[in-house]
């Protein structure tokens, strides 16, 4: 049966993904794209309904995945052209959308005094966001922990961004006093990446466990944590630039981080 109906409930379910508040009451997010869904089937989330059009769907590729993730359990739905382009927030939808399950919190992941942890503070660009979680998921970082104020890693944007890391790497969702609190109780060194001051990234000590805080585009890491934190590092830019995107930033601090590790 073709799904024609913007108002079919499956589908106006579905679309009430696309907004935070929908994705947090649902439990669930919209993946797009042959890829993405890929990356999806790989880990450990379970993809609930997958809607497709079968004019769009023609290739062996895309037909392994409607294989795959009907053996894995999800429901199949066949849409019209129409109603992909509702279901999808890309201007040219692929021909596949999926919706997958995901924890609001998930369980804690274990961490001990060797523990690597990637902080987003405040982080707003859904761009950045979705990069510091392929970045954490990259460099081997036991966790992603995002504070309040911090753009939804479930969103479409983030998720494109992530390049499927969302479905691979743990996120804990605290707020800046857990944070402190828990990195205090195991000896993990809590370390602000900081625009104007702090001692130089390779003269820092990284070999071990720590917890790289990144802080907002524009406000940079909150006064809390900047207060509190065991070390602010900067990263030396001769060339006289006033500042880094932060996602580069992060690339550049996890790569040293990941390097010095490499010397034990």
């Amino acid at each position: 049966m073709l799904i024609s109906s913007v108002q079919n409930i499956k589908v106006k379910s579905a679309r009430s993904l696309h907004s935070s508040k929908g994705r947090w009451e649902g439990s669930a997010l919209l993946v797009e794209g042959v890829r993405l869904i890929e990356e999806a089937a790989q880990s450990s989330q379970s993809i609930e309904q997958l809607f497709y059009c079968p004019e769009r769907c023609q290739s062996a590729r895309e037909q392994r995945v409607l294989a795959s993730v009907e053996g894995q359990g999800a429901e199949l739905l066949a849409v019209t052209p129409q109603v992909l382009q509702a279901l999808s927030q890309t201007v040219t939808p692929q021909g596949l959308v999926a919706r997958v399950t995901l924890p609001l919190r998930v369980p804690v992941v274990e961490l001990s005094s060797g523990s690597h942890l990637l902080v987003a503070d405040g982080v707003q660009d859904p761009g950045n966001m979705g990069t510091l979680m392929r970045l954490a998921h990259a460099f081997a970082c036991c966790t992603m922990v995002v504070l309040p104020h911090t753009v939804d890693y479930r969103s479409d944007k983030v998720v494109r961004a992530s390049m499927g890391a969302v479905f691979h790497l743990p996120v804990q969702e605290w707020h800046s006093d857990e944070l402190v609190t828990a990195m205090a109780e195991l000896h993990i060194p809590l370390l602000v990446l900081s625009v104007a001051q702090g001692i130089p990234l390779w003269h820092s000590h990284l070999a071990e466990g720590w917890a790289f805080v990144v802080g907002n585009e524009g406000r940079g890491v909150s006064p809390l944590l900047a207060e509190v934190a065991d070390q602010a590092i900067m990263i030396p830019m001769p060339g006289g630039a006033e500042s880094l995107n932060v996602a580069t930033a992060a690339a550049i601090a996890l790569y040293e981080a990941t390097r010095q590790q490499a010397r034990l």
